[in-house]
Protein backbone atom coordinates (compact mmCIF):
# COMPACT_ATOMS: atom_id res chain seq x y z
CA UNK A 1 0.00 0.00 0.00
CA UNK A 2 2.02 2.31 -1.35
CA UNK A 3 5.79 2.50 0.29
CA UNK A 4 3.81 2.26 3.89
CA UNK A 5 6.96 1.92 5.96
CA UNK A 6 8.49 5.31 3.99
CA UNK A 7 6.26 7.91 5.76
CA UNK A 8 4.17 8.33 8.67
CA UNK A 9 0.46 7.30 8.75
CA UNK A 10 -2.51 9.24 10.82
CA UNK A 11 -5.40 6.96 11.83
CA UNK A 12 -8.13 9.17 13.14
CA UNK A 13 -5.92 12.14 13.67
CA UNK A 14 -3.21 9.82 15.71
CA UNK A 15 0.38 8.82 14.90
CA UNK A 16 0.08 5.27 14.10
CA UNK A 17 1.45 2.18 12.45
CA UNK A 18 0.53 0.10 10.65
CA UNK A 19 -2.21 1.16 8.24
CA UNK A 20 -5.10 -1.12 7.66
CA UNK A 21 -8.09 -0.88 5.11
CA UNK A 22 -8.94 -4.77 5.36
CA UNK A 23 -11.81 -4.92 7.76
CA UNK A 24 -15.50 -2.67 8.27
CA UNK A 25 -13.82 -2.29 11.78
CA UNK A 26 -11.10 0.55 9.96
CA UNK A 27 -13.73 2.59 8.14
CA UNK A 28 -12.84 6.33 8.89
CA UNK A 29 -9.30 5.47 9.33
CA UNK A 30 -6.72 7.46 7.11
CA UNK A 31 -2.90 8.36 6.56
CA UNK A 32 -1.31 11.05 4.13
CA UNK A 33 0.82 9.05 1.47
CA UNK A 34 3.99 10.63 -0.06
CA UNK A 35 2.04 12.67 -2.27
CA UNK A 36 0.28 14.42 0.51
CA UNK A 37 -2.76 12.30 -0.83
CA UNK A 38 -5.38 11.92 2.08
CA UNK A 39 -6.11 8.25 1.31
CA UNK A 40 -9.11 6.92 3.83
CA UNK A 41 -10.75 3.81 4.47
CA UNK A 42 -14.37 3.77 3.32
CA UNK A 43 -17.21 1.18 3.11
CA UNK A 44 -17.93 -0.10 -0.15
CA UNK A 45 -20.48 -2.81 0.87
CA UNK A 46 -22.12 -4.04 4.57
CA UNK A 47 -18.98 -6.37 4.66
CA UNK A 48 -15.96 -4.93 2.29
CA UNK A 49 -14.44 -1.64 2.36
CA UNK A 50 -11.76 0.33 -0.09
CA UNK A 51 -9.09 3.01 0.18
CA UNK A 52 -9.60 6.19 -1.45
CA UNK A 53 -7.34 8.82 -2.08
CA UNK A 54 -7.81 12.47 -2.71
CA UNK A 55 -5.85 15.75 -2.50
CA UNK A 56 -6.69 18.43 -0.05
CA UNK A 57 -6.42 21.61 -1.42
CA UNK A 58 -4.52 24.05 0.56
CA UNK A 59 -5.64 27.82 1.24
CA UNK A 60 -2.41 29.96 -0.06
CA UNK A 61 -2.31 32.06 3.08
CA UNK A 62 -1.87 28.83 5.28
CA UNK A 63 1.17 27.20 3.10
CA UNK A 64 4.47 27.38 4.13
CA UNK A 65 7.28 29.30 2.31
CA UNK A 66 8.41 26.33 0.67
CA UNK A 67 4.80 24.95 -0.61
CA UNK A 68 4.53 28.53 -2.20
CA UNK A 69 8.02 28.73 -3.76
CA UNK A 70 7.37 24.60 -5.15
CA UNK A 71 4.14 26.09 -7.06
CA UNK A 72 5.84 29.11 -8.31
CA UNK A 73 8.60 27.32 -9.20
CA UNK A 74 5.97 24.41 -11.13
CA UNK A 75 4.27 27.02 -12.92
CA UNK A 76 7.06 29.34 -13.78
CA UNK A 77 8.90 25.92 -15.51
CA UNK A 78 5.88 24.73 -17.62
CA UNK A 79 5.15 28.16 -18.74
CA UNK A 80 8.77 28.69 -19.83
CA UNK A 81 8.48 28.58 -23.63
CA UNK A 82 11.53 25.65 -23.70
CA UNK A 83 9.34 23.26 -21.67
CA UNK A 84 8.14 20.78 -23.66
CA UNK A 85 4.79 21.26 -21.90
CA UNK A 86 4.82 24.57 -22.77
CA UNK A 87 2.23 23.83 -25.64
CA UNK A 88 0.03 21.88 -23.73
CA UNK A 89 -0.11 24.78 -20.89
CA UNK A 90 -0.70 27.83 -23.50
CA UNK A 91 -3.69 25.29 -25.55
CA UNK A 92 -5.49 24.58 -21.99
CA UNK A 93 -5.27 28.65 -20.85
CA UNK A 94 -6.50 29.12 -24.78
CA UNK A 95 -9.22 26.77 -24.18
CA UNK A 96 -10.88 29.16 -21.31
CA UNK A 97 -11.67 31.36 -24.26
CA UNK A 98 -12.28 29.36 -27.29
CA UNK A 99 -15.32 27.93 -24.97
CA UNK A 100 -16.31 30.41 -23.16
CA UNK A 101 -19.98 30.69 -23.56
CA UNK A 102 -20.04 27.28 -23.31
CA UNK A 103 -18.14 26.44 -20.11
CA UNK A 104 -20.38 28.62 -17.81
CA UNK A 105 -23.82 27.85 -18.80
CA UNK A 106 -25.44 26.52 -15.46
CA UNK A 107 -24.83 22.93 -16.27
CA UNK A 108 -21.10 23.32 -17.16
CA UNK A 109 -19.74 25.63 -14.64
CA UNK A 110 -19.39 23.34 -11.89
CA UNK A 111 -18.26 20.39 -13.26
CA UNK A 112 -15.88 21.61 -16.38
CA UNK A 113 -14.43 23.94 -13.73
CA UNK A 114 -13.53 21.24 -11.36
CA UNK A 115 -12.08 19.02 -14.27
CA UNK A 116 -9.78 22.15 -15.91
CA UNK A 117 -8.32 22.20 -12.85
CA UNK A 118 -7.62 18.93 -12.03
CA UNK A 119 -6.10 18.69 -15.29
CA UNK A 120 -3.81 22.36 -15.08
CA UNK A 121 -2.39 20.27 -11.75
CA UNK A 122 -1.68 17.26 -12.87
CA UNK A 123 -0.05 19.12 -15.86
CA UNK A 124 2.25 21.09 -13.03
CA UNK A 125 2.79 17.70 -11.32
CA UNK A 126 3.93 16.08 -14.48
CA UNK A 127 6.28 18.96 -15.61
CA UNK A 128 7.91 19.55 -11.85
CA UNK A 129 8.28 15.57 -11.10
CA UNK A 130 6.62 16.45 -7.57
CA UNK A 131 3.92 15.06 -6.92
CA UNK A 132 3.13 17.26 -3.99
CA UNK A 133 2.07 19.84 -5.78
CA UNK A 134 -1.43 21.32 -5.37
CA UNK A 135 -3.28 24.22 -6.96
CA UNK A 136 -4.29 26.71 -3.90
CA UNK A 137 -7.47 28.40 -3.38
CA UNK A 138 -8.12 32.41 -1.89
CA UNK A 139 -10.20 32.99 0.35
CA UNK A 140 -11.00 36.13 -0.56
CA UNK A 141 -14.25 36.38 1.24
CA UNK A 142 -12.03 36.67 4.85
CA UNK A 143 -11.36 40.40 3.68
CA UNK A 144 -14.37 41.46 1.42
CA UNK A 145 -13.74 45.37 1.58
CA UNK A 146 -10.32 45.31 1.27
CA UNK A 147 -8.67 41.77 -0.52
CA UNK A 148 -5.49 42.70 -2.15
CA UNK A 149 -4.02 44.02 1.31
CA UNK A 150 -3.53 39.88 1.93
CA UNK A 151 -1.71 37.23 0.59
CA UNK A 152 -1.77 36.23 -2.38
CA UNK A 153 -0.95 39.52 -3.55
CA UNK A 154 2.33 41.61 -3.26
CA UNK A 155 5.89 40.36 -3.18
CA UNK A 156 5.52 37.19 -1.17
CA UNK A 157 2.38 35.98 -3.13
CA UNK A 158 1.81 36.40 -6.48
CA UNK A 159 2.82 39.99 -7.38
CA UNK A 160 0.57 43.00 -7.52
CA UNK A 161 -0.95 45.64 -10.11
CA UNK A 162 -0.02 47.66 -12.84
CA UNK A 163 -0.63 47.69 -16.55
CA UNK A 164 2.66 45.25 -16.28
CA UNK A 165 2.79 43.37 -13.21
CA UNK A 166 6.61 44.34 -11.16
CA UNK A 167 6.78 42.31 -8.42
CA UNK A 168 6.45 38.25 -7.61
CA UNK A 169 6.88 35.65 -9.30
CA UNK A 170 5.15 36.48 -12.48
CA UNK A 171 6.22 39.96 -12.88
CA UNK A 172 7.77 41.24 -16.53
CA UNK A 173 9.25 40.05 -18.39
CA UNK A 174 7.39 36.75 -17.92
CA UNK A 175 4.29 36.63 -20.59
CA UNK A 176 1.75 33.98 -19.61
CA UNK A 177 1.66 31.18 -21.94
CA UNK A 178 -0.93 32.03 -25.03
CA UNK A 179 -0.19 36.07 -24.45
CA UNK A 180 2.25 38.64 -26.20
CA UNK A 181 3.18 40.62 -23.40
CA UNK A 182 2.99 41.12 -19.65
CA UNK A 183 0.48 39.82 -17.23
CA UNK A 184 -1.72 43.28 -16.46
CA UNK A 185 -4.14 43.72 -13.47
CA UNK A 186 -6.35 46.52 -12.79
CA UNK A 187 -7.52 46.74 -9.20
CA UNK A 188 -11.11 47.87 -8.70
CA UNK A 189 -12.24 49.01 -5.00
CA UNK A 190 -15.61 47.51 -4.48
CA UNK A 191 -16.37 45.12 -2.33
CA UNK A 192 -16.50 41.37 -2.22
CA UNK A 193 -19.14 38.63 -1.33
CA UNK A 194 -19.06 37.51 2.34
CA UNK A 195 -19.39 33.94 3.36
CA UNK A 196 -22.39 34.62 5.05
CA UNK A 197 -23.42 35.18 1.51
CA UNK A 198 -21.48 32.36 0.40
CA UNK A 199 -23.70 29.88 3.13
CA UNK A 200 -26.58 31.41 1.60
CA UNK A 201 -25.84 30.10 -2.04
CA UNK A 202 -24.42 27.00 -0.60
CA UNK A 203 -27.91 26.35 1.02
CA UNK A 204 -30.13 27.01 -1.65
CA UNK A 205 -32.30 23.90 -2.00
CA UNK A 206 -33.95 24.92 -5.57
CA UNK A 207 -33.27 23.11 -8.84
CA UNK A 208 -29.46 22.62 -9.55
CA UNK A 209 -29.71 25.17 -12.40
CA UNK A 210 -30.07 28.01 -9.60
CA UNK A 211 -27.78 26.73 -7.06
CA UNK A 212 -25.28 26.81 -10.05
CA UNK A 213 -26.40 30.08 -11.80
CA UNK A 214 -26.29 31.86 -8.01
CA UNK A 215 -22.96 30.47 -7.15
CA UNK A 216 -21.40 31.65 -10.71
CA UNK A 217 -23.33 35.37 -10.75
CA UNK A 218 -23.56 36.09 -7.30
CA UNK A 219 -20.33 34.76 -5.74
CA UNK A 220 -17.70 34.55 -8.52
CA UNK A 221 -17.62 36.50 -11.34
CA UNK A 222 -17.20 40.19 -9.01
CA UNK A 223 -13.75 38.88 -7.96
CA UNK A 224 -12.70 38.31 -11.66
CA UNK A 225 -13.83 42.06 -12.34
CA UNK A 226 -12.30 43.10 -9.18
CA UNK A 227 -8.88 41.95 -9.99
CA UNK A 228 -9.28 43.37 -13.06
CA UNK A 229 -6.78 43.32 -16.15
CA UNK A 230 -6.41 40.10 -17.84
CA UNK A 231 -8.58 38.11 -15.43
CA UNK A 232 -11.73 40.00 -16.57
CA UNK A 233 -10.85 38.49 -19.94
CA UNK A 234 -12.58 35.55 -21.55
CA UNK A 235 -8.32 34.86 -21.04
CA UNK A 236 -8.40 35.13 -17.61
CA UNK A 237 -5.90 32.10 -16.84
CA UNK A 238 -3.31 34.63 -18.33
CA UNK A 239 -3.46 35.33 -14.74
CA UNK A 240 -2.16 32.47 -12.32
CA UNK A 241 -4.48 33.99 -9.44
CA UNK A 242 -7.41 32.86 -11.61
CA UNK A 243 -6.54 29.37 -11.19
CA UNK A 244 -7.06 29.67 -7.12
CA UNK A 245 -10.54 31.31 -7.52
CA UNK A 246 -12.45 28.10 -8.14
Amino acid sequence: MMKLALFVLLINGITSLPYQCTTVANVGQYYIDECKLRCECKLLTSTSVRTDCFRERPEYKCMSEDEKQRFHRAYLNVSNPTNPLYQKLRQMILNHSVGFTIVHTVQNFLPWHRAYLAAFEQLLIDGSGDCTISIPWWGYSKYPTNPFSYLPFGESGLGGNGNCVTTGPFATPWIPPGKQSCLVRDFQSFGLPTYTQLNTFMSISAAYSSFSNQTQVGYHNGIHILVGGDASTTTSRFDAICWLLH
